[in-house]
């Protein structure tokens, strides 16, 4: 699920390259960066199911609201205060409203991994070993 909210967050961020570059060159360019960095969120769900990747999930689903909320009340430099002109005015709330489920998807996934991790309970299966995290032993020799 979380790779699906991160895709759609992609093709949002896409579909607002070329008003992005209509209005400012800059804002094209972060744009781009936005689609890359959700992309490799989907690359990296697609490839572990990690704290790490959940916490980049996190980290994507606060910053996308919080970016275009923070634009829509001060406004970007030289841009102005419209940014409907470069997304969209119900692109922009999808925006938001993806980040947020997002945000809520992972933060839920989170405190139940760190719940069950603090209950002490035998390793069942080699997917909970791989979600346990043991501290690997030092170099000896040192």
């Amino acid at each position: 699920m979380a790779a699906v909210l991160l895709l759609a967050l992609a093709a949002l961020h896409f579909q607002a390259v070329p008003g992005g570059f209509g209005t400012e060159s800059y804002l094209g360019v972060f744009l781009i960066l936005a689609v890359i960095t959700a992309l490799a969120g989907v690359a990296a769900f697609l490839l572990d199911d990690r704290d790490r990747v959940w916490w980049y999930a996190l980290a994507q689903g606060a910053a996308n609201p919080l970016g275009y909320l923070c634009n829509r009340l001060t406004g970007l430099p030289l841009a102005g205060d419209v940014p409907e002109r470069w997304y969209g005015a119900r692109a922009g709330w999808s925006l938001v409203f993806l980040g947020v489920l997002l945000f809520v998807l992972a933060l839920g996934v989170l405190i139940a991994r760190h719940r069950r991790r603090r209950l002490p309970q035998p390793v069942l299966s080699a997917d909970d070993r791989d979600l346990l995290s043991i501290p690997r032993p030092g170099r000896s020799g040192r």
